[in-house]
């Protein structure tokens, strides 16, 4: 399915609070990487069986989304 935003792709992307940025600005590369590192942990959740560890990796994941969110916006 493609999407239309009829805006075009001139290098500008929106954050969560509207303001336009470069695609190539350092906060952009910051969230893509943390995005990773949150995927990356919900990965390795599943991965291990250990309770203790499993809760762990959810807190942990789920304050690196609180981060990301913060930072998108």
């Amino acid at each position: 399915m493609k999407i239309y935003t009829r805006t075009g792709d001139k290098g500008i992307t929106s954050l969560l609070n509207k303001k336009k940025i470069s695609k190539a600005h350092p906060l952009i590369e910051a969230c893509g990487s943390m995005d990773e590192l949150v995927c990356y942990t919900g990965l390795l959740r599943e991965h291990i069986t250990a309770p203790e560890i499993t809760g762990q990796l959810t807190e942990i994941q789920k304050d690196l989304m609180k981060l990301l969110s913060y930072l998108a916006g």
